[in-house]
């Protein structure tokens, strides 16, 4: 007979199974489980080293702005030692300190296309240079246009650093009459008293040649200017400004005439108030050598200036006085500002509603005050007595609304915002 019946011999098999089951499920839950503490371990070393990259960056950003301020610090010590001993002070910039540009790459076909293409602009850019080079000293060594002219110049030209010049000048006086500038981009510019021609590298020198002869055809004509123009210039210098008319002219209305200003087609003075403000200008063009007084006829430019000639003699001078006496205002922008404000202040007074407004708020106007420094008008209620002052100073140009008790004042929009918040804050004064 059987130890085991087949029911209990299948029990005990399904136990074993399970049993082994159980052990492969354990390990590898087991093994899962020491997966994810290595992984747990290898993240949170990786966060530690992050952290303290962090706390370096940090580290280092900060002792970067200190090392900005203590060197700030410094160099402000430093310019005042330079400042003690007359030497100019120094602009020390440490807004960059520690930052670094970071280099891109770029692309090694995109560099070797634009190395070629480089290369060959300034291969070509120097012949341009060489041949204009070599144009105009073979020109000014061989031309007939320079024959008889009574100038000196060196063909071989001067070297800068812009480029290569040659200067032509008069013989006589050394006033130089025409300059050839060639730029080391193979720009080249002629610069006469009439003005001046600009020629790109692209154009053959064959025709700037002609240009040339034709500025030489006229060098006579340029010195004749440049004598008209040093005659005007003293006539100004020495006649017209020292005219006791123009001084007494300029002391009475306390104005300043400019010392001779130059550019490329002017020599000029200024004429200016005693604020500074540009009034007219005495102006001699060095082209066609035409002598001006120029009148600004609008602060900013919306009006056409008036132009006058001045001839060289006494009518020229006498025209010029009376020119100014007539076309000019000499006010201070101040001046100008309260003369302002006042023919406001009278316009308002006498418009129909201002006087309509007051009526029905049984209020008046007292008549105007004016002292030394300052110009007033009284408000008043019914029974006359004074509420507030309205002021005009003559030393700001502003309007103020000043306390007749207090002698205190404040600006129109302080006065009415404090009446208007009557009776929310500190009773007002208003109608007391």
């Amino acid at each position: 007979m059987p130890l085991f019946s087949k029911k209990t011999k299948d029990k005990l098999k399904a136990s074993a199974f399970s049993v082994r089951l159980a052990y492969i499920l354990g390990a590898f839950f087991g093994f899962l489980l020491l997966f994810q503490m290595i992984q747990f371990y290898q993240l949170r070393d990786k966060l530690q080293f992050l952290d303290g990259l962090q706390e370096s960056q940090s580290a280092v950003v900060e002792q970067v702005s200190l090392s900005q301020s203590y060197l700030t610090q410094f160099a402000m010590d430093l310019n005042q030692i330079r400042a003690f001993l007359l030497l100019p002070e120094t602009d020390y910039d440490f807004a960059n300190l520690g930052e670094v540009e970071s280099e891109v790459e770029e692309d090694l076909t995109a560099q070797i296309f634009e190395l070629v293409e480089a290369l060959g602009a300034a291969e070509q850019n120097e012949s341009y240079y060489n041949n204009r080079l070599s144009g105009v000293q073979e020109y000014l060594s061989v031309s007939e246009s320079f024959i008889d002219k009574g100038i000196t110049f060196d063909s071989n030209g001067v070297e800068s650093l812009e480029g290569v010049s040659w200067v032509i000048s008069d013989e006589a006086t050394g006033i130089t009459l025409l300059s050839i500038d060639l730029a080391y981009d193979a720009e080249l510019s002629l610069t006469h008293l009439n003005g001046g021609d600009t020629f790109s590298p692209e154009i053959e020198f064959s025709d700037i040649s002609e240009r040339i002869d034709a500025l030489m055809m006229e060098l006579d004509s340029f010195r004749e200017s440049i004598a008209d123009h040093q005659k005007a210039i003293t006539f100004l210098e020495e006649s017209l400004f020292p005219s006791e008319n123009i001084q007494n002219y300029l002391n009475s209305h306390q104005l300043t005439l400019s010392i001779r200003e130059e550019n490329d087609s002017t020599s000029s003075y200024n004429l200016s108030n005693s604020d500074g403000t540009l009034l007219a200008s005495f102006t001699v063009w060095k082209g066609d050598v035409s002598t001006k007084l120029i009148i600004p006829n609008s602060a900013d430019g919306t009006a056409e200036d008036t132009w006058i000639d001045i001839t060289l003699d006494q009518s020229g001078q006498d025209l010029a006085v009376s020119s100014l006496e007539r076309l000019l205002d000499t006010r201070t922008t101040l001046e100008l500002k309260v003369e302002a404000r006042r023919t406001e202040l009278e316009q308002v007074m006498k418009d129909r509603g201002f006087i309509s407004t007051l009526e029905a708020l049984g209020l008046s106007m007292g008549e105007v005050v004016e002292e030394e420094a300052r110009l007033y008008y009284s408000i008043m209620n019914r029974e006359g007595e004074v509420l507030r002052n309205l002021v005009l100073d003559f030393t700001t140009g502003e309007v103020t609304v000043e306390l007749p008790e207090t002698g205190s004042s404040e600006s129109l929009v302080m006065a009415i915002s404090t009446l208007q918040n009557t009776g929310k804050k500190k009773r007002s004064t208003y109608l007391v």
